[in-house]
């Protein structure tokens, strides 16, 4: 999972967008969409140019297929009239997220931001506990936040000169593209990249109903100290936990019975088409997998979840995340469901 920043610079970042971004809270009534299609007005606070998560956002919430939402940019003004009829006909609350001008995401009005900034600090116990950890990997979309960290001290082979290590993964959308969330990691030395595995703490962004007494209002990042003391103190409770021998060499004689449960090599191709329906991967998907599953030459289920991961190789980090996290649905197939893909 590449990132274009130093560790430095994403911490920067972070701080940055932390420090700029604004969020209204506003009855649909004082927000319409302009004749170009795509700028957003909310009435007394500005104009801002929507950005595909919102357009995303904005269409699904008010039923508008998305290909049609696409289609209506074709012929001018035809998108901010339908968009308009539909904010306006039944008003209702809800949250516009904004950065540098952009509208980024719209949002439920009980949408609680638990932002990277949050993440971060939250995060500062593990690194003050745990000394030796290592970042391996850390990006910073326009949709989410991820961190992959390694603890070396917890490392195993699965097969001869295959050494992994145990680490966790944090993940985080100030978006609305998924929750605050620490899952466990597989890192693998060979290919350096990562497997990541089962959700071990995960916290939704919804809270309260925001109230306001105006008709846009600026929503308050004062998130409660008292939540982030509490979120700290659960993530350096998880985290050791991950970090028992045990609990890492449960996950190790998982993947030394995956390396064990072999496939043809003859059915290698038949396999992956079964594995990306499976998956809803692409088409294009399978040749990069059958070259890497051919060039390692591991036809087992271990082997298939490698070559699954190591696509992330060359992703986009928001791809790269999710061809991790299959890698690890291939180990976690039910023997039935196993059995299925390799018939």
């Amino acid at each position: 999972m590449e990132s274009n920043y130093t560790l430095d610079d994403f911490k920067a970042e972070v701080i940055r967008r932390e420090n700029t971004k604004e969020d209204f809270v506003a009855p649909t009534l004082q927000v319409s969409m302009l004749d170009d299609g795509e700028t957003i007005r909310l009435n007394g606070s500005g104009e801002f140019l929507a950005q595909p998560n919102f357009h995303s956002q904005l269409a699904n919430h008010h039923g508008i297929p998305k290909r049609y939402y696409d289609a209506m940019q074709a012929i001018p003004g035809l998108r901010a009239e339908n968009v308009n009829a539909w904010l306006h006909h039944e008003p209702q609350d809800r949250m516009v997220r904004t950065l540098d001008g952009n509208a980024r995401a719209y949002l439920s009005s009980k949408f609680r931001p638990l932002d990277n900034a949050f993440a971060l600090k939250a995060m500062s116990p593990v690194f003050e506990d745990f000394k030796d950890l290592e970042v391996k990997s850390h990006s910073l979309t326009d949709l989410r936040l991820y961190m992959q960290i390694v603890f070396p001290k917890l490392e195993a082979d699965i097969g001869v000169g295959d050494p992994v290590q145990q680490g966790i993964t944090i993940t985080n959308s100030e978006v609305g593209r998924g929750a605050l969330d620490v899952s466990s990691l597989i890192w693998r030395l060979q290919c350096l990249n990562g497997m990541i595995g089962q959700s071990i703490l995960s916290r939704r962004h919804v809270g309260s109903r925001i109230d306001f007494n105006t008709d846009v209002n600026i929503y308050q990042h004062d998130t409660i100290q008292a939540e982030l003391e509490s979120y700290k103190l659960r993530i350096r409770d998880v985290v050791r936990h991950a970090l028992q021998e045990s609990v890492f060499m449960e996950t190790i004689e998982k993947l030394r019975s995956a390396n064990e449960d072999e496939f043809s090599k003859r059915k290698a191709r038949k396999t992956i088409e079964n594995v990306t329906k499976k998956l809803e991967l692409t088409e294009d998907d399978i040749d990069g997998i059958f070259g890497n599953l051919a060039k390692e030459g591991n036809y087992s289920r271990y082997g298939l979840a490698n070559a699954i991961t190591f696509q992330a190789h060359d992703a986009e980090p928001d791809k790269a995340f999710d061809y991790e996290k299959m890698g690890n649905k291939i180990i976690e197939l039910s023997d039935t469901e196993w059995r299925q893909i390799v018939a």
